[in-house]
Protein backbone atom coordinates (compact mmCIF):
# COMPACT_ATOMS: atom_id res chain seq x y z
CA UNK A 1 0.00 0.00 0.00
CA UNK A 2 1.28 3.81 -0.43
CA UNK A 3 2.31 6.15 3.07
CA UNK A 4 -0.42 8.67 2.97
CA UNK A 5 0.99 12.21 2.21
CA UNK A 6 0.06 15.16 3.75
CA UNK A 7 0.30 17.92 1.27
CA UNK A 8 0.00 21.15 3.00
CA UNK A 9 -2.35 24.20 2.61
CA UNK A 10 -0.88 27.39 0.28
CA UNK A 11 2.19 29.24 2.03
CA UNK A 12 1.01 32.45 0.95
CA UNK A 13 -2.72 33.01 -0.14
CA UNK A 14 -5.05 34.17 2.55
CA UNK A 15 -8.32 32.18 2.98
CA UNK A 16 -10.29 34.66 4.99
CA UNK A 17 -13.36 31.55 5.65
CA UNK A 18 -10.53 30.53 7.98
CA UNK A 19 -10.37 32.87 10.19
CA UNK A 20 -13.96 33.81 10.41
CA UNK A 21 -15.14 30.27 10.92
CA UNK A 22 -12.17 30.63 13.89
CA UNK A 23 -13.20 34.06 14.81
CA UNK A 24 -16.90 32.50 15.32
CA UNK A 25 -15.95 29.20 17.26
CA UNK A 26 -13.70 31.44 19.80
CA UNK A 27 -16.56 33.76 20.62
CA UNK A 28 -18.56 30.62 21.14
CA UNK A 29 -15.99 29.29 23.70
CA UNK A 30 -15.51 32.47 25.43
CA UNK A 31 -19.68 32.78 25.78
CA UNK A 32 -19.79 29.02 26.09
CA UNK A 33 -18.10 29.19 29.30
CA UNK A 34 -19.86 32.59 30.24
CA UNK A 35 -23.33 30.98 30.12
CA UNK A 36 -22.13 28.05 32.41
CA UNK A 37 -21.75 30.85 35.17
CA UNK A 38 -25.61 31.98 34.83
CA UNK A 39 -27.75 30.73 37.85
CA UNK A 40 -31.50 30.38 37.22
CA UNK A 41 -31.35 30.90 33.29
CA UNK A 42 -33.42 28.19 32.70
CA UNK A 43 -34.20 26.68 29.36
CA UNK A 44 -33.01 28.96 27.22
CA UNK A 45 -29.30 28.95 28.51
CA UNK A 46 -29.26 24.90 28.52
CA UNK A 47 -30.48 25.05 25.30
CA UNK A 48 -27.75 27.65 23.75
CA UNK A 49 -24.57 25.35 26.03
CA UNK A 50 -25.98 22.14 24.30
CA UNK A 51 -25.78 23.63 20.76
CA UNK A 52 -22.40 25.51 21.27
CA UNK A 53 -21.00 22.24 22.50
CA UNK A 54 -22.44 19.87 20.11
CA UNK A 55 -20.40 21.32 17.45
CA UNK A 56 -18.06 24.41 18.54
CA UNK A 57 -14.81 22.11 19.63
CA UNK A 58 -15.53 19.22 17.27
CA UNK A 59 -14.98 21.73 14.19
CA UNK A 60 -11.70 24.04 16.66
CA UNK A 61 -10.04 20.94 16.56
CA UNK A 62 -10.88 19.91 12.76
CA UNK A 63 -9.58 23.09 11.76
CA UNK A 64 -6.53 22.96 13.92
CA UNK A 65 -5.79 19.48 11.98
CA UNK A 66 -6.21 20.95 8.66
CA UNK A 67 -3.75 24.05 10.01
CA UNK A 68 -1.11 21.30 11.67
CA UNK A 69 -1.24 19.70 7.99
CA UNK A 70 2.04 21.65 6.75
CA UNK A 71 3.70 21.11 9.95
CA UNK A 72 3.23 17.30 9.28
CA UNK A 73 4.25 17.62 5.88
CA UNK A 74 7.47 19.39 6.58
CA UNK A 75 8.47 16.69 8.28
CA UNK A 76 7.90 13.99 5.57
CA UNK A 77 10.74 12.81 3.78
CA UNK A 78 10.98 9.37 1.57
CA UNK A 79 8.06 7.93 3.50
CA UNK A 80 9.30 8.31 6.73
CA UNK A 81 8.45 10.95 9.62
CA UNK A 82 10.61 12.93 12.36
CA UNK A 83 8.31 13.99 14.95
CA UNK A 84 7.79 17.63 14.92
CA UNK A 85 8.92 17.75 18.62
CA UNK A 86 9.25 21.71 18.60
CA UNK A 87 5.49 22.32 18.26
CA UNK A 88 4.65 19.58 21.12
CA UNK A 89 7.14 21.53 23.35
CA UNK A 90 5.32 24.75 22.66
CA UNK A 91 2.22 23.17 23.81
CA UNK A 92 3.45 21.51 26.95
CA UNK A 93 5.43 25.36 27.72
CA UNK A 94 1.64 26.72 27.15
CA UNK A 95 0.67 24.10 29.49
CA UNK A 96 2.85 24.68 32.48
CA UNK A 97 2.49 28.54 31.84
CA UNK A 98 -1.04 27.85 32.29
CA UNK A 99 -1.07 25.53 35.08
CA UNK A 100 0.91 27.68 36.57
CA UNK A 101 -1.01 31.09 36.44
CA UNK A 102 -3.61 29.18 37.72
CA UNK A 103 -2.22 27.69 40.46
CA UNK A 104 -0.77 31.82 41.89
CA UNK A 105 -4.76 32.59 41.32
CA UNK A 106 -5.73 29.81 43.59
CA UNK A 107 -2.74 30.81 46.07
CA UNK A 108 -3.81 34.11 46.05
CA UNK A 109 -7.95 33.75 46.43
CA UNK A 110 -6.98 30.89 49.65
CA UNK A 111 -4.09 32.66 51.48
CA UNK A 112 -2.22 29.76 50.61
CA UNK A 113 0.00 27.89 48.28
CA UNK A 114 -2.37 25.72 46.27
CA UNK A 115 -0.44 22.81 45.26
CA UNK A 116 -0.41 22.14 41.66
CA UNK A 117 0.74 18.78 41.70
CA UNK A 118 -2.29 16.85 42.40
CA UNK A 119 -4.40 18.61 39.37
CA UNK A 120 -1.01 18.79 37.31
CA UNK A 121 -2.27 15.43 35.62
CA UNK A 122 -5.60 15.56 35.79
CA UNK A 123 -7.21 17.82 33.56
CA UNK A 124 -10.93 19.07 32.94
CA UNK A 125 -10.34 22.59 32.75
CA UNK A 126 -9.03 24.47 29.63
CA UNK A 127 -5.51 23.37 29.86
CA UNK A 128 -6.75 19.79 28.83
CA UNK A 129 -6.61 21.33 25.37
CA UNK A 130 -2.97 21.62 24.83
CA UNK A 131 -1.96 18.19 26.53
CA UNK A 132 -4.60 16.58 23.94
CA UNK A 133 -2.94 18.96 21.39
CA UNK A 134 0.35 16.63 22.04
CA UNK A 135 -1.13 13.49 21.78
CA UNK A 136 -2.90 14.37 18.70
CA UNK A 137 0.75 15.13 17.05
CA UNK A 138 1.93 12.29 18.43
CA UNK A 139 -0.75 10.22 17.35
CA UNK A 140 -0.79 11.38 13.78
CA UNK A 141 3.31 11.12 14.02
CA UNK A 142 2.70 7.17 14.80
CA UNK A 143 0.22 6.66 12.34
CA UNK A 144 2.34 8.13 9.52
CA UNK A 145 5.08 5.79 10.30
CA UNK A 146 2.89 2.97 8.94
CA UNK A 147 2.34 2.34 5.75
CA UNK A 148 -1.25 2.56 5.12
CA UNK A 149 -3.90 4.90 3.14
CA UNK A 150 -5.58 7.54 4.76
CA UNK A 151 -9.11 6.35 4.75
CA UNK A 152 -7.34 3.35 7.15
CA UNK A 153 -5.99 6.07 9.45
CA UNK A 154 -9.12 7.66 9.90
CA UNK A 155 -11.13 4.30 10.48
CA UNK A 156 -8.49 3.26 13.32
CA UNK A 157 -9.42 6.55 15.02
CA UNK A 158 -12.81 6.87 15.54
CA UNK A 159 -13.23 2.75 16.15
CA UNK A 160 -10.90 3.93 19.09
CA UNK A 161 -13.07 7.23 19.93
CA UNK A 162 -16.00 4.61 19.91
CA UNK A 163 -14.70 2.38 22.17
CA UNK A 164 -12.46 3.95 24.75
CA UNK A 165 -15.50 5.18 26.40
CA UNK A 166 -16.42 1.70 27.70
CA UNK A 167 -13.21 1.78 29.98
CA UNK A 168 -13.79 3.85 32.84
CA UNK A 169 -10.59 3.97 33.59
CA UNK A 170 -9.43 6.39 30.85
CA UNK A 171 -10.41 9.75 32.15
CA UNK A 172 -8.77 13.07 32.41
CA UNK A 173 -5.74 11.88 33.50
CA UNK A 174 -3.50 13.86 30.79
CA UNK A 175 -6.39 14.70 29.22
CA UNK A 176 -6.90 11.14 27.37
CA UNK A 177 -10.38 10.53 27.19
CA UNK A 178 -10.44 13.89 25.74
CA UNK A 179 -7.21 13.40 23.50
CA UNK A 180 -8.55 9.98 21.56
CA UNK A 181 -12.11 10.63 21.57
CA UNK A 182 -12.03 14.27 19.52
CA UNK A 183 -8.69 12.78 17.85
CA UNK A 184 -10.65 11.71 14.84
CA UNK A 185 -11.85 15.59 14.18
CA UNK A 186 -8.15 16.23 14.31
CA UNK A 187 -6.93 14.03 11.95
CA UNK A 188 -10.12 14.69 9.60
CA UNK A 189 -8.42 18.35 9.43
CA UNK A 190 -5.22 16.92 8.59
CA UNK A 191 -6.48 14.64 5.72
CA UNK A 192 -8.70 17.29 4.13
CA UNK A 193 -7.89 18.06 0.82
CA UNK A 194 -7.16 21.83 -0.21
CA UNK A 195 -9.99 20.58 -3.09
CA UNK A 196 -12.34 19.70 -0.78
CA UNK A 197 -11.88 23.44 0.81
CA UNK A 198 -12.70 24.46 -2.74
CA UNK A 199 -15.41 22.65 -3.10
CA UNK A 200 -17.36 23.73 0.13
CA UNK A 201 -16.76 27.59 -1.28
CA UNK A 202 -19.20 26.24 -4.38
CA UNK A 203 -22.31 28.55 -5.03
CA UNK A 204 -24.99 25.64 -4.49
CA UNK A 205 -22.77 23.61 -2.06
CA UNK A 206 -23.19 26.86 -0.02
CA UNK A 207 -26.48 26.81 -0.42
CA UNK A 208 -27.26 23.16 0.36
CA UNK A 209 -24.86 24.18 3.73
CA UNK A 210 -27.33 27.02 4.84
CA UNK A 211 -30.46 24.61 4.58
CA UNK A 212 -28.66 21.70 6.61
CA UNK A 213 -27.56 24.59 9.31
CA UNK A 214 -31.30 25.63 9.40
CA UNK A 215 -32.53 22.17 9.23
CA UNK A 216 -29.80 21.08 11.75
CA UNK A 217 -31.26 24.23 13.97
CA UNK A 218 -34.73 23.24 14.14
CA UNK A 219 -34.13 19.59 14.63
CA UNK A 220 -32.01 20.28 18.04
CA UNK A 221 -33.93 23.19 19.71
CA UNK A 222 -37.37 20.30 18.82
CA UNK A 223 -35.27 17.45 20.64
CA UNK A 224 -33.61 19.51 23.50
CA UNK A 225 -36.34 18.63 25.93
CA UNK A 226 -36.46 15.07 25.55
CA UNK A 227 -32.71 13.90 24.46
CA UNK A 228 -30.52 15.58 22.52
CA UNK A 229 -29.81 18.15 25.93
CA UNK A 230 -29.20 14.69 28.22
CA UNK A 231 -26.71 13.76 25.75
CA UNK A 232 -24.35 17.06 27.20
CA UNK A 233 -21.60 15.10 28.72
CA UNK A 234 -21.13 12.87 25.38
CA UNK A 235 -20.38 16.43 23.55
CA UNK A 236 -17.75 17.69 26.36
CA UNK A 237 -15.51 14.74 25.44
CA UNK A 238 -14.23 13.80 29.12
CA UNK A 239 -17.00 11.30 30.44
CA UNK A 240 -16.95 7.90 29.77
CA UNK A 241 -20.41 6.08 29.09
CA UNK A 242 -21.25 5.31 32.40
CA UNK A 243 -21.87 9.27 32.97
CA UNK A 244 -24.19 9.45 30.60
CA UNK A 245 -27.23 8.04 32.57
CA UNK A 246 -30.73 8.32 30.84
CA UNK A 247 -29.19 9.57 27.45
CA UNK A 248 -27.83 6.87 25.67
CA UNK A 249 -28.50 2.94 26.53
CA UNK A 250 -24.48 1.73 27.60
CA UNK A 251 -24.49 -1.02 24.97
CA UNK A 252 -25.85 1.52 22.59
CA UNK A 253 -23.57 4.55 23.82
CA UNK A 254 -20.65 3.88 20.81
CA UNK A 255 -23.08 4.45 18.14
CA UNK A 256 -24.19 7.88 19.95
CA UNK A 257 -20.66 8.70 19.56
CA UNK A 258 -20.31 7.84 16.08
CA UNK A 259 -23.78 9.74 15.54
CA UNK A 260 -22.12 12.80 17.02
CA UNK A 261 -18.76 12.19 14.90
CA UNK A 262 -20.98 12.06 11.60
CA UNK A 263 -23.66 14.96 12.75
CA UNK A 264 -21.44 17.66 14.26
CA UNK A 265 -18.50 17.04 10.98
CA UNK A 266 -21.50 17.84 9.07
CA UNK A 267 -22.64 20.80 11.01
CA UNK A 268 -18.90 22.02 11.36
CA UNK A 269 -18.28 21.48 7.41
CA UNK A 270 -21.40 23.82 6.81
CA UNK A 271 -20.49 26.55 8.70
CA UNK A 272 -17.08 26.56 7.34
CA UNK A 273 -19.15 26.48 3.45
CA UNK A 274 -21.37 29.43 4.62
CA UNK A 275 -18.79 31.75 6.22
CA UNK A 276 -17.66 35.07 4.29
CA UNK A 277 -14.41 34.30 2.66
CA UNK A 278 -13.25 38.45 3.00
CA UNK A 279 -11.28 40.19 5.58
CA UNK A 280 -13.83 41.08 8.30
CA UNK A 281 -12.63 44.01 10.14
CA UNK A 282 -12.17 43.21 13.98
CA UNK A 283 -13.51 39.78 13.41
CA UNK A 284 -10.91 37.95 11.08
CA UNK A 285 -8.35 39.22 13.02
CA UNK A 286 -9.83 37.46 16.33
CA UNK A 287 -9.81 34.69 14.05
CA UNK A 288 -5.92 34.87 13.63
CA UNK A 289 -5.84 35.19 17.73
CA UNK A 290 -7.85 32.03 18.90
CA UNK A 291 -4.78 30.45 21.10
CA UNK A 292 -4.25 33.40 22.96
CA UNK A 293 -8.01 34.12 23.61
CA UNK A 294 -8.38 30.63 24.65
CA UNK A 295 -5.83 31.18 27.26
CA UNK A 296 -6.67 34.30 28.82
CA UNK A 297 -9.97 33.25 29.11
CA UNK A 298 -9.15 30.19 31.02
CA UNK A 299 -7.26 32.70 33.16
CA UNK A 300 -9.87 34.99 33.54
CA UNK A 301 -12.81 32.27 34.56
CA UNK A 302 -10.49 30.71 36.89
CA UNK A 303 -10.16 34.06 39.14
CA UNK A 304 -13.64 34.18 38.60
CA UNK A 305 -14.06 30.64 40.13
CA UNK A 306 -11.40 30.86 42.71
CA UNK A 307 -12.62 34.10 44.01
CA UNK A 308 -16.35 32.99 44.55
CA UNK A 309 -17.49 34.60 41.60
CA UNK A 310 -19.37 30.96 40.61
CA UNK A 311 -22.39 31.78 39.42
CA UNK A 312 -24.24 35.28 38.58
CA UNK A 313 -27.89 35.24 38.52
CA UNK A 314 -29.68 35.80 35.65
CA UNK A 315 -31.53 38.90 36.67
CA UNK A 316 -28.33 40.74 36.73
CA UNK A 317 -28.45 41.31 33.20
CA UNK A 318 -30.56 40.64 30.01
CA UNK A 319 -29.15 37.85 28.52
CA UNK A 320 -28.58 39.47 25.32
CA UNK A 321 -26.53 42.31 27.20
CA UNK A 322 -24.78 39.36 29.15
CA UNK A 323 -23.86 37.79 25.52
CA UNK A 324 -22.68 41.25 24.12
CA UNK A 325 -20.08 41.39 27.33
CA UNK A 326 -18.76 37.93 26.35
CA UNK A 327 -18.72 38.52 22.92
CA UNK A 328 -16.68 42.06 23.66
CA UNK A 329 -14.35 39.91 26.09
CA UNK A 330 -12.95 37.48 23.29
CA UNK A 331 -12.06 40.74 21.16
CA UNK A 332 -10.71 42.44 24.20
CA UNK A 333 -8.52 39.10 24.80
CA UNK A 334 -7.34 38.95 20.98
CA UNK A 335 -5.36 42.56 21.59
CA UNK A 336 -1.96 42.05 20.22
CA UNK A 337 0.12 42.65 23.63
CA UNK A 338 -1.82 40.11 25.30
CA UNK A 339 -0.16 37.73 22.68
CA UNK A 340 3.58 38.23 23.85
CA UNK A 341 3.81 36.00 26.57
CA UNK A 342 1.51 33.47 24.57
CA UNK A 343 4.14 33.57 21.57
CA UNK A 344 7.33 33.38 23.60
CA UNK A 345 6.04 30.11 25.39
CA UNK A 346 4.89 28.82 21.68
CA UNK A 347 7.86 29.13 20.71
CA UNK A 348 10.48 27.85 23.29
CA UNK A 349 13.42 25.16 22.04
CA UNK A 350 14.48 22.21 22.89
CA UNK A 351 18.00 22.15 23.98
CA UNK A 352 20.45 20.97 22.00
CA UNK A 353 20.80 18.02 23.42
CA UNK A 354 17.16 16.95 23.59
CA UNK A 355 16.08 17.77 20.09
CA UNK A 356 14.89 15.24 17.58
CA UNK A 357 17.07 15.73 14.50
CA UNK A 358 14.63 16.40 11.52
CA UNK A 359 15.03 14.28 8.10
CA UNK A 360 13.99 17.37 5.98
CA UNK A 361 15.53 20.38 4.81
CA UNK A 362 13.00 22.76 6.36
Amino acid sequence: MPTATLVPPPAKERLWFWDNTKALLILLVVIGHALEMIRGGGQTVRSMTNLIYFFHMPLFILISGYFSKRLLAEHASGGTQALPARRAVGFIALFFGLVAVNTLIRSAATGALHPATPRLLVQSGAPWYLLASVWWIAFTYALGTLRMKPWLWLTIAVLCGLAVGYDQSVNDFLALLRAVNYYPFFLLGVLFPKKAADFLRRPWVRALAAAVLVVALALALWRMNDGFGALFPLFTGRHPYRNIPGAAPFRLAGLYRLGHYVLSSLVGLAIVSVMPDRRIPFVSVLGSRTLQVYLWQSVLFSALYSFGVQAVPAQVLPLPVYLLFAAALAFFLSLKPLGVPVAWLQNLRLPRWARVPSQSNS
